[in-house]
């Protein structure tokens, strides 16, 4: 399994976004108190889960879900360069996608949690965290796994031409 450099990418990839999931990514600062907001939600005791709407947070999860188990299928695929390299870029389209859903939806969630706000206050009142990072050295790792997935695809076929 982790015989090859795009293998440990693929397994570093998947940790990066899996770490996601145990710290808040974004933080509401509203009426002078810190509002810890993950992937999956606010916390439990918080009084704005029935504000915002679960499927923003169940949008988060898949997308975050179908990244990471994409990254493992991949990772587990060795044998099959073609396919490890199709899985591999779709899980940076939904990396992609995750990136730019998290920068602008809090946004859009600050407005629901304070009503009548205008543009200016959101941006005042969210404050992004770091795992937002790891996305971004997810996609890094992702796209040095599909590069060298793509060298170990060339060199087989040029062997395959010397026979």
């Amino acid at each position: 399994m982790i015989q090859r450099i795009q293998s440990a990418f693929l397994f570093l990839a998947a940790l990066c976004l899996s770490v996601i999931f145990m710290f808040p990514v974004v933080e509401f600062n509203v009426r002078n108190t810190a509002l810890p907001m993950y992937v999956t939600g606010f916390p439990p005791e918080s009084l704005y889960n029935a504000v915002v709407q679960k499927y923003w947070f169940l949008l988060f999860s898949l997308l975050l879900i179908a990244a990471i188990t994409l990254l493992l299928v991949a990772l587990f695929s060795y044998k099959k360069r073609p396919r490890q390299l199709k899985l591999c870029s779709a899980s940076f389209f939904l990396t992609i996608v995750f990136l730019v859903l998290l920068c602008f939806l809090p946004d859009v969630i600050a407005g629901r949690i304070e009503p009548g706000i205008d543009k200016d206050i959101a941006n005042k009142i969210v404050k992004l965290q770091w795992p937002v990072v790891l996305p971004v050295l997810s996609l890094v790792l992702n796209y040095l796994a599909m590069r060298f997935i793509r060298k170990d695809e060339a060199l087989v076929r040029a062997a395959d031409r010397l026979r």
